[in-house]
């Protein structure tokens, strides 16, 4: 077998394993329960998106640990004022950029 087949089948694979689920599930009822905590995926994963940034960040220094730091914090209040995702990840980014670069300007 070549190299490009092998390629090809895994790429096959993962996408059957997105698509079989989806073309299974289509056709039941969501529980209660499911409908209820959807509109908590997005948050929930932008936050352990965010803990791990800064986790991972804590070994490189102030300078590297407090963009981050002010980007979860500023996203985390406009998310919290706006409930809106987007808004949210705008001003994270922002304030991530703009503490970075007034780190660099300061030192």
């Amino acid at each position: 077998m070549s190299t490009w087949t092998i390629v090809l089948l895994a790429g096959l694979a993962s996408y059957a394993l997105r698509l079989v689920p989806v073309v299974l599930l289509s056709q039941r009822e969501l529980p209660e329960w499911l409908d209820r905590v959807g509109p908590l995926t997005a948050p929930v994963a932008f936050a352990a998106l965010g803990t791990s940034a800064v986790a991972g960040a804590a070994s490189g220094g102030a300078g590297e640990l407090l963009p981050l730091v002010a980007g979860v914090g500023v996203a985390g209040l406009v998310a919290q004022r706006t409930r809106s995702t987007i808004w949210a990840v705008v001003a994270g980014m922002v304030a991530v950029w703009a503490t970075a670069a007034l780190v660099a300007l300061a030192g």
